[in-house]
Parts: C-alpha cells; sequence; structure tokens
C-alpha cells in the first residue's frame, strides 16, 4: 500500500515522514504541500500509469488546507471518475472536528487525531478493513502487511 500525504504544516510534515521512516514505509510515502499539488500530482500519476497507481493508494488529508480547502478538494476528487473511490482518511487537530461532518459522501472514510501513532493508523486501517471499506479497492493489499 502507498500513501498521499497532504500537509502544508512544516512540523506536521516532518513528524509523519519519520513516524513512516521509523516503521520502513518511507518509499511508501508520497507528499503533496497542498491540496493544488495533490491533485496534479494524482492526475499526472492516473494519466502516465497503466498499472493503477490509484488502487494501491490511501491519501492522509490535513483538514486545514490553504489555497483550496479540504471540502473542495474532496468535491473534486469525487467528480473525477478516475480518482473518486480513493479512500482519505483525514488528520485533524481537536478543535477542526467540526470540519468534519457531512464528508462521508465525498469519501472520508476516516479520520485521526494530530499528533498521530504508527499504530493508531495501524489500528484504524484494520477497523476499516473489517468495515469493508477496501473492498472497493480489489487490488489494495491487506492491511496486515502494515503490522
Amino acid at each position: 500500500m502507498k500513501f498521499l500525504l497532504i500537509e502544508n504544516d512544516l512540523v506536521d510534515l516532518m513528524a509523519i515522514r519519520r513516524l513512516f521512516q521509523k516503521n520502513f514505509l518511507s518509499n511508501r510515502l508520497y507528499v503533496a504541500e497542498s491540496g493544488l499539488e495533490a491533485l496534479a500530482f494524482l492526475r499526472e500519476h492516473n494519466h502516465q500509469s497503466q498499472a493503477g497507481f490509484q488502487e494501491h493508494l490511501l491519501i492522509l488529508l490535513d483538514i486545514d488546507q490553504p489555497l483550496i480547502n479540504e471540502l473542495e478538494l474532496l468535491t473534486e476528487l469525487q467528480s473525477d471518475s478516475n480518482l473518486k473511490k480513493l479512500p482519505i482518511i483525514g488528520l485533524t487537530v481537536f478543535q477542526e472536528m467540526k470540519n468534519l461532518r457531512d464528508t462521508k459522501h465525498l469519501n472520508l472514510v476516516g479520520y485521526l487525531s494530530k499528533p498521530f501513532t504508527f499504530s493508531e493508523l495501524s489500528q484504524l486501517m484494520k477497523t476499516l478493513n473489517q468495515h469493508g471499506v477496501f473492498e472497493s479497492y480489489p487490488l489494495c493489499p491487506t492491511v496486515k502487511e502494515l503490522d
């Protein structure tokens, strides 16, 4: 499984990168520092990839985004037939949790409060897998590989 981290805060970005490096997953982490950069990245890889780059991808989206806010980004992803099935986990601080309401129809499948541990990410993915979230992504490997 690959991860696309959409995070604009440098401190949070460095912490999450260290978390992935510590768990030997840094080669599976792609980073976009804004929603616009993420859209460009996803569209470019969708255009170039015949093997289905996105079928193995989980998006970790910081809920507080500049340039294009999180709802605009989620709506844009939902409107693109090639991107709309991507599972997205929102990354938030407690004060931002109110922004997560009414996003289920936009494919936000869960959230993690920042800062989070690798164990919390792994547990959330296992829970989502048990509830069939990843069944819509048939080529997505099982979450067990994160253990």
